[in-house]
């Protein structure tokens, strides 16, 4: 059983406390759609981040059809509303967009992915103060440490 409540937390966290930061944009890589469907479902029934905080909820992964795609990417460059979007590897290269939040939900597939994935924050003429962090379980952290892992 996976726990999402500390994504909702980390998000409701960087919105109370950084009002300047009130139409923020938060980003949440995950490593499968799986999850990402049920991270999803679960962070946009958060009261706080649907009715108080107001945010727009997009998902953007692989198989996706082109015209999803740019659909997605349309809304999210449209700085109207706080924001959350879900990604597998799909928003790790190629896309520029201003992010003030990233997380990684369950780590990531090599190091060269994390640094990627973390490179999305803090993007934008205005340079905001971003924020990078990753969320693991015991066995993801001890998958970490393998030596075969680091190469």
């Amino acid at each position: 059983q996976l726990d999402f409540q500390p994504v909702c937390n980390s998000i409701k966290d960087r919105w109370q406390k950084n009002p300047s930061q009130r139409k923020g944009r938060v980003i949440v890589f995950v490593k499968s759609v799986n999850i990402l469907t049920s991270l999803f479902k679960y962070v946009s029934n958060n009261s706080y981040i649907r009715n108080v905080a107001k945010a727009r909820f997009l998902k953007f992964y692989g198989r996706m059809q082109p015209v999803e795609k740019q659909a997605c990417l349309d809304q999210w460059r449209e700085e109207d509303r706080n924001q959350v979007m879900f990604t597998t590897t799909g928003m790790e290269l190629g896309v520029d967009m201003k992010v003030d939040l990233v997380l990684h939900f369950g780590g990531c597939y090599s190091l060269a992915s994390l640094m990627q994935q973390q490179g999305r924050a803090g993007r934008g003429e205005n340079q905001r103060r971003s924020l990078s962090l990753v969320m693991m379980n015991q066995g993801e952290m001890e998958a970490c440490t393998d030596d075969e892992q680091i190469k």
